[in-house]
C-alpha cells in the first residue's frame, strides 16, 4: 500500500518467500522517492530476508518493521488487508462460489479498491493519484458474473457454435482482458472477446 495515494497492489505466490522480482518492478517504478520507507510486520518472510533487505538498500529505501505484535503501527496496510478480506468473502458468498476462487476475487476485490474514492485523498481513488487521471468505470462486471465468451479459433464452420459460458473472475493486465472459468470451475483462462 503506498502511503500517499492509498494504491494497493498484491502479489500472488506459491510459497511464503518473497517474490523479489515483482517487488523489483514495483520499487523501481518508484524509485524517484527520496527518504522512502518500506514498512513490515516481524514475519520471518519480509523483515528478516537477507535478499528482501538488499533488494531495498539497491533502491535506498529503509526498512521499518513494526513492534511484536503491534500491527497497528502499521495501520496504513492492515486496514486495506480488513477491507480486502471482508469485500472478498462477500464476493465468493454473493457469487455462490467456494473458497478456491479466493485468489481471483482477492484480485477483483484489488482492483475494485483502487477505484474506489478515498477520504483522506479528497475523495479522489488511489488509481487517479497513481495515474494521473480518473478511471473510467464503464466496463465494470460483477464477480461470478455469467459471461458468454467468443471462441479464438479462427477456422470454424457456418453453423458450428462458437461461444461458451463461463464465470467472470476478473480483470488481467488490461480492462480489455478478462479471468473466465467454466460453469464446472474448471480451466480458468484470459479472453478477450466477452459479452456480459
Amino acid at each position: 500500500v503506498d502511503k500517499k495515494s492509498r494504491y494497493v497492489w498484491i502479489f500472488l505466490t506459491r510459497t511464503k518467500s518473497p517474490p523479489l522480482e515483482q517487488i523489483k518492478g514495483l520499487l523501481s517504478r518508484f524509485e524517484h522517492f527520496k527518504y522512502a520507507t518500506i514498512m513490515t510486520d516481524q514475519g520471518g518472510e519480509l523483515a528478516k530476508s537477507t535478499h528482501f533487505k538488499e533488494l531495498i538498500n539497491t533502491f535506498n529505501y529503509v526498512l521499518r518493521p513494526t513492534g511484536a505484535y503491534a500491527s497497528k503501527q502499521n495501520s496504513i496496510a492492515e486496514k486495506p488487508n480488513k477491507d480486502l478480506a471482508q469485500i472478498m468473502r462477500c464476493s465468493l458468498y454473493s457469487a455462490g462460489l467456494d473458497s478456491k476462487f479466493w485468489s481471483n476475487a482477492l484480485s477483483h476485490s484489488v482492483y475494485l479498491k483502487n477505484r474506489w474514492p478515498h477520504a483522506s485523498l479528497h475523495w479522489k481513488t488511489p488509481y487517479e493519484i497513481i495515474h494521473k487521471r480518473p478511471p473510467n468505470l464503464s466496463h465494470l462486471r460483477i464477480f461470478g458474473s455469467l459471461v458468454n465468451v467468443k471462441s479464438s479459433s479462427k477456422r470454424y464452420m457456418k453453423l458450428d457454435t462458437i461461444t461458451s459460458d463461463g464465470i467472470f473472475m476478473t480483470y488481467s493486465a488490461t480492462n480489455k482482458n478478462v479471468y473466465v472459468v467454466n460453469h464446472d470451475g474448471t480451466n480458468e483462462r484470459c479472453c478477450t472477446h466477452v459479452v456480459y
